[in-house]
């Protein structure tokens, strides 16, 4: 079984995240707005550290669909070019912001190159469209988890794919993802530990 992990936008903590992921060999792809010179600077830091970038636009705009298609090149296109320059990288991916997209604004995701495009869509083990790709949860407490905490959440939900998906295949793939801030925020720092312990114990 393919575990992925992905993480959004620009804050200090992405650091401590990393360090996180580094010692527990959970695959990461960083996701963040390069609006400002230290979101710059941090994204450097992460590629040298061996993770996989991905293109979150510049600004984290509300919803994309209300941009003009100036702004959409913008924040789409001349995004992948500079993370490029800065990383070194191809850029294949992109985390549509708030995860709000139309056809539109995937037709500009498609022209500027990338090969997948993640949304916040949780539930679901894998995806037939590369530029519409749900994931399987979301480290953080949704209407979805009916009342649920997510660390039960997420154990059970990688259980069941176990349970259910014996051959490895793109249907046993898990992508789950989440925010630095949104962890620190709610404390959840040693929970998120224990979910990395479990999955590397089982899966890796």
């Amino acid at each position: 079984m393919k575990i992925q992990s992905s993480w959004d936008d620009f804050c200090p903590q992405n650091l401590k995240l990393a360090e996180l992921l580094k010692e527990y060999k959970i695959p990461a792809i960083f996701f963040i707005d390069i609006g400002s010179s230290e979101a710059k600077h941090q994204v450097k830091i992460l590629a040298d550290m061996g993770f996989e970038i991905g293109a979150h636009t510049y600004s984290h705009p509300q919803d994309l669909k209300l941009l003009d298609d100036i702004e959409l090149k913008h924040e789409i296109i001349d995004c992948r070019k500079e993370l490029q320059e800065i990383t070194g990288q191809e850029i294949n991916w992109f985390c549509y912001p708030r995860g709000r997209y139309n056809e539109m604004v995937k037709s500009f995701v498609i022209e500027a190159g990338y090969k997948f495009a993640r949304t916040t869509k949780v539930e679901v083990p894998w995806s037939f469209d590369p530029i519409e790709f749900y994931t399987s949860f979301h480290c953080f407490n949704r209407k979805e988890y009916n009342n649920k905490p997510w660390f039960n959440y997420a154990k059970d939900w990688l259980k069941f794919i176990d349970t259910n998906f014996k051959k490895k295949s793109e249907a046993s793939d898990i992508h789950f993802w989440g925010h630095s801030w949104e962890i620190d925020k709610y404390n959840d720092w040693e929970k998120l530990e224990k979910l990395f312990k479990f999955i590397k114990r089982r899966y890796l």
